[in-house]
């Protein structure tokens, strides 16, 4: 079958003619990754779909831990694929040299509240620092890493201690990026007094 017909079977079935051929690496690593849309479409939702499945199969206190015995075989797919998702994406956050918060228009979580951070505050923040964003990326790649072994492991201990670290990662690299310029200056202001 030739390459023609093939991309266009995958285009009638609703696949991309793009995927018929291999991406150029230089050309994928130039696209800007928009981090508003990697957190709504791939960081939130697979965190939320893996940590909503280890909920529901958590043992009994006084310690809570993932009962492997309560997940079947299409959870075990479900959850390895989300943290793989997971850590494809933080790689991605890691690597690419562009980074944009938002694109154009778009307002980030809570912007619209007075002394929260903007999509341009943000900006600000991971251009003065992209080694920094980089590094927070890596957390995160090796924390859905350590997900996804112990998930193909079926280690539920490994499981939920791993869930319990995404947070605080996400949490230090909003402290760290997702700060409001006049906060910011407030912070430094308040540090000369000292």
């Amino acid at each position: 079958m030739t390459k023609l017909v093939r991309c266009t079977i995958l285009a009638v079935l609703g696949g991309a003619v793009a995927a018929c051929g291999p991406r150029d690496a230089p050309e994928a690593a130039a696209e800007p990754v928009v981090l508003r849309t990697s957190m709504n479409d791939v960081v939130k939702p697979q965190t939320e779909l893996v940590l909503n499945i280890l909920i529901d199969a958590l043992s009994e206190p006084p310690d809570p831990a993932v009962d492997p015995a309560k997940l079947t075989d299409t959870h075990w797919e479900i959850m390895a694929t989300a943290a793989a998702a997971l850590r494809d994406e933080a790689v991605a956050l890691r690597d690419r040299p562009i980074r944009v918060v938002a694109a154009p228009g778009e307002a980030i979580l809570n912007e619209e509240l007075e002394g929260a951070a903007t999509a341009a505050d943000v900006q600000t923040h991971i251009d003065e620092d992209p080694e920094g964003f980089g590094a927070h990326a890596e957390e995160l790649r090796l924390d859905a890493e350590a997900w996804l072994a112990a998930i193909e492991a079926r280690d539920g201990a490994a499981m939920w201690r791993t869930a319990l670290t995404l947070d605080p990662t996400c949490v230090a690299c909003h402290e760290a990026f997702w700060v409001a310029e006049e906060e910011e200056h407030e912070d430094e202001d308040h540090d000369d007094d000292h």
